[in-house]
This record gives C-alpha cells, structure tokens and sequence, in this order.
C-alpha cells in the first residue's frame, strides 16, 4: 500500500492495515492524526510516474549545472533550479570592450556644477567664435580721434546705410562736442576711449600714464552721457609702446585694448585708394573666415569714401555690429 502526505511525498508502508480491514473505501482517504494519505490504485501509478519525472528532471539539471557551472549554482531538493544573482554578460570584442572602457571612464568624470557651466557661457567670445556660432559674416567698424566736425556726417552715412560702429575718442574732443555724444548714445553706437594727449611720448611714459589718461576720458565720458566705457584703444595702436607691464596694468583696471586686422589708411592715402586696400584686406579675411575690425578716423576723406566700402560690405552679406566688452580683442 503506499501512502502519500499533503506535500507530495509518497512510499510503500507495511505497517498500515489492509485499507479493507480499516473499512475504507477505493477512494482516496486522509488520516487526520497523521497528516497522511492513502490514495487508490490507479493514483498510485500516477504518482510513481509523476515521482520518476521528477527525479529525471534533476539529473537533467545536474548534467547542465556540471556541463556549465559559472550560469547555476544550486540544486535544493525541492529540484528548484536557483540561477546566479549575477546576471550573464555578453562577450563584447574587442572594439566593443574599448568603446565600454571609455563609457566607463567618461562617466567617472565629474559633472559640471550648473554655476560653473553659467560661467563658461559668460566667458569672453572671440570674433572668429561669434561668427560660427551666428552663421553669418559680421564687420565692425570703428572710429578713431573724435568726435570733431565731420563724425556728424560719418554718423549720418552710417544711419543711411543701417550700419552701427565705435569710437574711440579722447577726452578734450568730448567736451567740444558734446551734442554729438549724445547722438551717438541715441543711435546705438559704442562708446571707446583713446586717451587724452594722443602724443606717444607723454602717452607712454609709465604704466601710471596709461592708465591716467584712460581713467581721465572714462570720467569725462561718463560725465557727459552716464555712459562708462572699458574699451580702449591706444594711440597708434598696441604695437609696440605697450610693454608687458602696460598691459597687464590695464588688464587690472579692467580695460579691454582693442587694436583691428584692417587699416584703412585713410589718413595716408585721402582718395579712392583707401577703398580699394581695404577691400583687398577684406577679401583675405574672408577667405580665412575672420570677421574684419576696421581702422578709420574721424575725417573729411573718410566720411568721402566711406559709402564705396559700405556698399561693398553689404553686397557681400555683411552685418554691422558694435565691439562688446565680453569679446575676445584683436591686437597687434
């Protein structure tokens, strides 16, 4: 006879009585006192095979486990099969093992704190960046040894032609022409500073006369328009009368020395040869995707020629902008 308990688990016993001698009926039947059961022939057979099934799957599982150890680690008598916790990896080859290294290693590096990333995109831009990041070709023009009699008629042909620029100027010329500051301001043009005496040999003296002179027109200029400027340019350029400790006393005081990459020689040649080299400047800029900074004075010939460069300008796609205390500056 075999007996069976409620888990399953079932064996042949002599020491029960003949189920007949019990009284029992061929169904099956449980004994409470003992938690077991006495199943009928028919169930038996069903179960021994069940039994048999059983057992083979676990050799089946145990032949797998030894054929591949590293995917199973146990068999409980249960013949549940318990995986790895580990999950199986994918064999990468060797181009794939590297492309991971460096994912790894990329994210090990630490990330930006957003206060940092809002300083970089404060940082200064220089011209050759802002023309890629804008995708269109920008000139800028300035203006030197103003404001005086003809700046009125410059600034008239630049209103004519849309066109926005910067001067640079010393401080006497400010003060005798004041009315002219504030039209400037109104326009939407910039402000710079170029000294006071424009005579190298006072200018250039010391670091402190550098700076003297620069701090005088930044006084006088805001003085007279509530406007105060960082911009400088040197009289006759950085080159060479700015030392090392020149600059690096106007880098202190927070001035930004901007020189150009296009003289148009205006106070040398006086005619239609001014247009013409800086045209063929222009053009070698352009070629070189930098953005041109252009050298004029504040003179009769200039305010002449200025239209012919102009209209060049325009018909080869460029806007007019002003110099920015955040840009990158030319120098010499």
């Amino acid at each position: 006879m075999y007996v069976v308990n409620k888990d399953g688990d079932f064996w042949n016993t002599d020491y029960f009585k003949h189920k007949e001698t019990l009284g029992l009926p061929q169904s099956s039947y449980i004994i409470e006192d003992c938690n077991i059961l006495i199943k009928g022939r028919g169930e038996r057979k069903r179960e021994m095979l069940k039994k048999k099934t059983r057992y083979i799957g676990i050799l089946i599982l145990i032949v797998m486990f030894l054929l591949a150890p590293q995917d199973l680690i146990a068999i409980e008598d249960t013949g549940i099969l318990q995986s790895s916790s580990k999950e199986p990896q994918e064999t990468l080859n060797p181009r794939e093992q590297n492309l991971e290294e460096e994912t790894s290693q990329d994210s090990d590096v630490p990330q930006n704190d957003p206060k940092e990333e809002q300083k970089e995109q404060k940082q200064k831009i220089s011209i050759e960046e802002t023309e890629l990041q804008n995708n269109s070709k920008v000139v800028y023009l300035t203006f030197d040894d103003g404001p005086n009699q003809y700046t009125d008629l410059i600034i008239n042909i630049l209103a004519k032609y849309n066109a926005k620029a910067t001067f640079f100027m010393l401080e006497p010329q400010m003060e005798k022409n004041t009315g002219v500051l504030q039209r400037m301001k109104n326009e939407g043009h910039a402000f710079g500073l170029h000294g006071v005496t424009h005579d190298y040999r006072q200018f250039y003296q010391s670091s402190k006369s550098v700076i003297t002179e620069m701090n005088t027109a930044q006084a006088k200029l805001y003085e007279l328009t509530g406007v105060k400027t960082y911009l400088v340019r040197t009289p006759y350029g950085s080159k060479p009368y700015m030392k090392p400790e020149y600059m690096e006393a106007a880098q202190k005081a927070g001035y930004k020395i901007w020189d150009w990459n296009v003289d148009s020689k205006d106070w040398f040649y006086r005619d239609s040869r001014m247009v013409s080299n800086t045209i063929q400047q222009i053009m070698v800029l352009d070629k070189n995707n930098i953005q041109p900074v252009i050298l004029f004075h504040d003179i009769k010939k200039t305010a002449e020629f200025l239209p012919q460069v102009l209209e060049y300008l325009i018909e080869k796609g460029y806007t007019f902008e002003i110099l920015d205390i955040n840009m990158e500056p030319i120098q010499l």
